[in-house]
């Protein structure tokens, strides 16, 4: 049950990569035409490739469009801005009961 997983920043580390067979490759910063390259040197559905870093609201489209099959977005943790608020519950009683 146990998933390896992989990560490259590189077509050369991809490569070696695909050789221990994994069971996901993490594409890390790479360029869309290099993640395009990887897509297609992957023989068949498997390893996943998932791709991350520097991926935003502006270029996910792009990058989900090169075939990849999951995407991390780091800005979803990395860039939040908190809201401290606190949620007071009250028990209200029914009158007669």
């Amino acid at each position: 049950t146990t998933k390896i997983e992989i990560e490259v920043d590189d077509l050369a580390q991809f490569k070696d990569a695909l050789s221990g067979k994994p069971d996901i490759i993490m594409l890390d910063n790479m360029s869309r035409s290099d993640v395009r390259k990887a897509v297609s040197l992957r023989k068949g559905r498997y390893p996943l490739l998932e791709v991350s870093g520097n991926i935003d609201i502006k270029n996910i489209r792009s990058f989900a469009s090169c075939g990849v099959d999951s995407i991390s977005l780091g800005t979803l943790t990395k860039d939040i801005v908190s809201l401290d608020m606190s949620l007071e519950i009250k028990k209200i009683l029914k009158k007669g009961g």
